[in-house]
């Protein structure tokens, strides 16, 4: 089995930087060439315009939620829009702030390792933070469907819209996802010469940005489009305060403190080129290709928010648990300041994986192609095609201790390899029945890496190709996974306003690796008593499952505007074969290869809608109700004594909630917004949970717990209001003020710890723009977070911590205030 390829970090964030620069550019040059050299617009700006009526009215709103067009409100989905118009008024280059445009969603980048990232909808998400473990919330990247974190690293911009369905999706989009999908839309060239420029500056990272997209008719069939997007940081918003001290557990080696004082340092690129022919016959073939990068100085933003009453976090020595030091630097309080120190430069440059400056960094890159292919029949059918691959590299290293001290060096290797096909064909007769039929194929090849320092070992003195590196453990793990599916759903027009559609899925996984590690430095020292598992040996788990996943949908239009419609719907989510970054000894269970095997998830239940457009369109609204039972949830269990997470499965669990969206036209130029989530998620059997640190043997005895009955997941209520004004101010400009205020409630303690508790958070954001109806430019001071509330998700018992130290992985971004001048042709 060949080794990993650990090596330095790359100069390919320069490559990228002038890639991105030349894409920039190629919009600037080429509408200079269009419009002259008096730089005169050609024409009128039908994008403004079109933009700014979508801002002043509720317009019948097309969704694709069914993969044909349908209007919002007509179709019997949970599902959330965000238009083009919305996307271009709002910081939105980052999952996490579409996210939070839409209720009951939450996308939140992850530093470090494991997942990358966390989804949620409805508050269901990711239990186990591994390495190759599936979202149960799926991302569609222009029909192309990705289920792993590392995506969401970089930057998402020139976006058409933005779709949300919420709650299992079993027929429309690609592989089962049991709590929904986040479907981006990247816009397309049109027919005409047109683009746009957007140069921004955010005040609080000190960060310039620029975006740029033109689209090109090269004939009357083919026309291209080229956008391309770059941010930088400057200055960060998290302080690192760690400073230089004394090492208490090596003397002969003082600690530096931070390499950077000011995280994360975010550098982010992506550029886009997109192809369509459509010469209006009955074939069309659109293609894109997308490349993004995300690099930062340390992407560890997470913090220890509670220590049990403590003033300063504690790390402690795993050799000899005895020996303890308390961080002077650390605060133990979610504030945008963290303690986190680098390890001794003796140590950093023995350390393999590391960079060649020896300082903290996280290195992303996707590259994303979409191929889709339609054909239209003589009988009303229309075949599409949609061929995807994705391709995603990541390194990191950084300290996982969380304190001055740094005990807990760790860097890691991800690269993720990815080809999708799917083919649907589509019935449109003019009959009441029609259909929807298809097959999906994926094929994945996922290498990993990891390799760490957690005991305060010398440097390694055994002989072979390891001798003299500081690493305590290496671990490689080469994955493989194939599913295949096929899907199918009737709808039959009972009566001209009562239809019932029903279809189901059939589903193939299997899930294999090889999995071990190259080197342990435990061998040497302890290897009767070694706690992880012996350097060359490897295992070879494998897991397969099917499924068949049935969906029924009632729908019921009383008017042409209103539709009430109750669902019943059974999902799912592939099994997998974990991959824990430290491999615990499993060399002699009976059965080592199941040590590391997730079985499936499913889901069922249903929900009942309401939806509508009253008062002649000046009123909408949106009501769900919902009900899902959830068995064998995947979840990760983490070990501190070996700081590995170990795959494992809950028996059962609910959700159920209510969720309201509504907006009202008061007047011509003022409107209303608001919306309310409520998610009920509880652990209905969960028994042999693992303890929190410091528990009581009386509450927790044999090193277990029952959290059966016990409630999870973030705050159950979010509530969000908001107003849109727009004012004319002279005949050729107007402006337009929105603002939303949201709030969350506290979410329930993590595993019964009363310590681990996110408070509840008021979070507001305002927009304010000046610009012109039919002209080109706009300038907009945008606010996100103006009351600097601070929430904090996916909770850690922090590594070599003291009992009640509690870090998170995830931290909201302080306020930022951004100015940005746009121009449009």
């Amino acid at each position: 089995m060949s080794g990993v390829s650990w090596g330095p970090r790359t100069g390919m964030h320069l490559r990228f930087r002038w890639l991105a620069a030349i894409i920039l550019a190629g919009p600037l040059t080429a509408y200079g060439q269009a419009t002259g050299a008096a730089g005169a617009p050609a024409g009128p700006n039908p994008s403004a315009e079109s933009a700014d009526s979508s801002q002043n009215a509720l317009a019948e709103i097309v969704v694709t939620a069914r993969k044909r067009e349908e209007r919002l409100v007509d179709v019997p989905v949970a599902v959330s829009e965000v238009s083009a118009a919305t996307l271009s008024t709002v910081p939105t280059t980052t999952l996490t702030q579409i996210g939070n445009l839409v209720p009951g969603v939450s996308m939140e980048r992850m530093g470090g390792g494991g997942t990358g990232a966390s989804f949620e909808i409805r508050g269901v998400g990711q239990l186990a933070q591994d390495f190759n473990t599936e979202q149960p919330v799926a991302l569609n990247i222009d029909g192309v469907q990705v289920t792993k974190g590392p995506a969401a690293q970089i930057p998402f911009f020139d976006l058409e819209s933005v779709e949300v369905l919420k709650g299992p999706q079993a027929l429309f989009f690609g592989k089962n996802s049991p709590a929904g999908v986040v479907s981006l839309n990247s816009a397309g060239p049109g027919s005409t010469l047109e683009g746009y420029t957007r140069a921004g500056y955010e005040f609080s990272a000190s960060s310039p940005s620029i975006e740029s997209a033109i689209s090109i008719p090269l004939t009357d069939a083919l026309s291209i489009r080229i956008a391309g997007h770059y941010d930088h940081d400057n200055a960060g918003y998290v302080h690192n305060a760690a400073g230089p001290i004394a090492n208490p557990f090596d003397p002969a080696e003082p600690l530096p403190g931070a390499a950077n004082s000011e995280e994360p340092l975010n550098r982010n690129g992506a550029a886009r080129i997109t192809v369509a022919y459509k010469p209006g016959g009955a074939f069309d073939a659109t293609f894109k290709l997308l490349g993004g990068y995300h690099h930062d100085d340390g992407g560890q933003t997470e913090e220890v928010v509670s220590c049990g009453g403590a003033a300063h976090p504690t790390t402690i020595n795993l050799l000899d648990p005895t020996q303890s030091a308390t961080d002077p630097f650390g605060d133990c309080s979610a504030n945008h300041i963290n303690s986190n120190g680098n390890g001794p430069p003796a140590i950093v440059s023995a350390f393999l994986g590391g960079p060649r400056d020896g300082k903290p960094f996280t290195e992303t890159s996707v590259v994303l192609s979409s191929l889709t292919m339609s054909y239209k029949f003589d009988l009303p059918l229309t075949l599409t095609s949609v061929t995807g691959a994705y391709h995603t590299k990541r390194n990191d290293y950084d300290n996982y201790d969380l304190t001055v001290y740094a005990q807990a060096l760790e860097a890691e290797y991800d690269k993720d390899t990815q080809l999708s096909e799917e083919l649907r064909l589509t019935s449109d007769f003019s009959g009441p029945v029609n259909f929807t039929a298809g097959t999906y194929y994926e094929h994945d090849q996922h290498d990993v890496g990891d390799t760490d320092r957690v005991f305060n070992l010398p440097l390694y003195f055994g002989p072979g190709p390891y001798a003299g590196i500081s690493n305590d453990l290496i671990m490689q793990a080469r994955d493989r996974a194939q599913s295949y599916s096929f899907f199918g759903e009737l709808r039959w027009k009972i009566v001209d306003n009562l239809e019932l559609a029903a279809g189901a899925r059939y589903s193939h996984d299997n899930r294999s690796a090889q999995i071990g590690n190259l080197f342990n430095y435990f061998d040497l020292i302890a290897p009767t008593a070694n706690p992880f598992s012996p350097a060359g040996v490897f295992y070879n788990p494998s897991v397969s499952a099917n499924n068949v996943s049935p969906q029924a949908t009632l729908t019921y239009h009383p008017m042409r505007n209103v539709t009430l419609y109750g669902a019943f719907k059974e999902g799912y989510l592939a099994p997998s074969v974990g991959n824990p970054a430290n491999i615990t000894n499993v060399s002699t269970a009976a059965d080592p290869n199941s040590q590391f095997i997730y079985q499936p998830e499913r889901v069922s239940g249903g929900e009942l809608g309401a939806k509508g457009i009253l008062l002649d369109g000046a009123l909408t609204g949106d009501l769900t109700v919902y009900r899902y039972d959830y068995r064998d949830l995947q979840v990760a269990t983490f070990h501190p004594d070996t700081l590995s997470f170990l795959p494992g499965n809950v028996g059962r669990a609910r959700n159920q909630g209510i969720e309201l969206q509504t907006a009202y036209q008061v007047a011509r130029d003022f409107a209303l917004r608001a919306s309310a989530v409520y998610s009920d998620l509880k652990f209905l059997e969960y028994p042999g949970a693992q303890c929190y640190p410091g528990e009581s043997t009386t509450l927790c005895p044999n090193g277990l717990q029952d959290l059966s009955n016990t409630r999870y997941g973030d705050g159950p209520f979010t509530g969000k209001i908001g107003f849109l004004f727009t004012h004319n101010l002279t005949d050729s400009f107007s402006a337009s003020l929105g603002a939303d205020v949201s709030h969350t409630t506290a979410a329930p303690a993590y595993e019964r710890d009363p310590y681990a508790v996110a408070p509840a958070y008021t979070w507001v954001d305002a927009t304010l723009r000046i610009y012109q109806p039919r002209g080109p430019w706009e300038i907009s001071v945008l606010g996100n977070n103006l009351s600097n509330a601070i929430y904090y998700k996916n909770f850690i018992f922090k590594p070599l911590g003291a009992p009640n130290d509690i870090g998170a992985q995830s931290i909201s971004t302080p306020r930022m205030v951004a100015v940005r001048v746009q121009y449009r042709f």
